[in-house]
């Protein structure tokens, strides 16, 4: 098992972890990639595979649904 920062992985293991978390949170992959670069997190790689601790995902998903939870707010 190798842990690695999310900034320091090279392009190929980003766009793969950005592809599998915008699938898991159903996003784009762009505001996948624009808070990945900003949190930072460390990304777990076993035997060729992406694996992400469940706190971080939760973090992630957080962050991600910060500005969509403003868009879709009803106001009445």
């Amino acid at each position: 098992m190798l842990t690695f920062y999310y900034n320091n992985l090279n392009h190929d293991q980003k766009k793969r972890t950005d592809h599998k978390i915008a699938l898991w949170s159903n996003t784009s992959i762009d505001i996948v990639k624009e808070v990945l670069s900003k949190m930072n997190p460390p990304i777990n790689i076993v035997n060729g595979e992406i694996a992400l601790h469940a706190n971080t995902l939760n973090r992630i998903e957080n962050n991600i649904r910060k500005p969509l939870d403003h868009c879709t707010k009803k106001k009445y």
